[in-house]
């Protein structure tokens, strides 16, 4: 859990960085908290964002949406906090995946293998 932290600005996010030199992360524009590490021996490795008071009563059928980003790549905890003042902004063509989608695959799968 060395390579892990949570931070609050610009808003919560969440990065680690391997000893290669690459970084992962994990922002909630609309998330109340991030944490990253271990909770109580549970979930070592897990980068979580907390979005406990957004919360919609739904009726069946229904559905509501709760964004978030990750970012991998080069460079360090300075590099991965940096971005967080650029993810929401639409990217170049080419330059990154569009900020509209879903995740097709599940954080702890994304995190083994990187």
């Amino acid at each position: 859990m060395d390579g892990m932290k949570s931070f609050t600005q610009p808003f919560p996010h969440a990065v680690y960085w391997t000893g290669d030199g690459h970084f992962g992360a994990t922002y909630g524009p609309d998330a109340e908290s991030a944490n990253a590490g271990e909770w109580g021996g549970r979930n070592p490795g897990r980068m979580q964002l907390i979005h406990n008071n957004l919360g919609e009563p739904l009726e069946n059928g229904d559905s509501a949406t709760i964004t978030y980003y990750v970012a991998f790549g080069p460079g360090d905890e300075e590099d991965g906090t940096e971005l967080a003042t650029e993810v929401q902004k639409e990217p170049a063509s080419g330059q990154a995946v569009s900020p509209v989608g879903r995740l097709t695959t599940t954080w702890g799968r994304i995190r083994a293998g990187h």
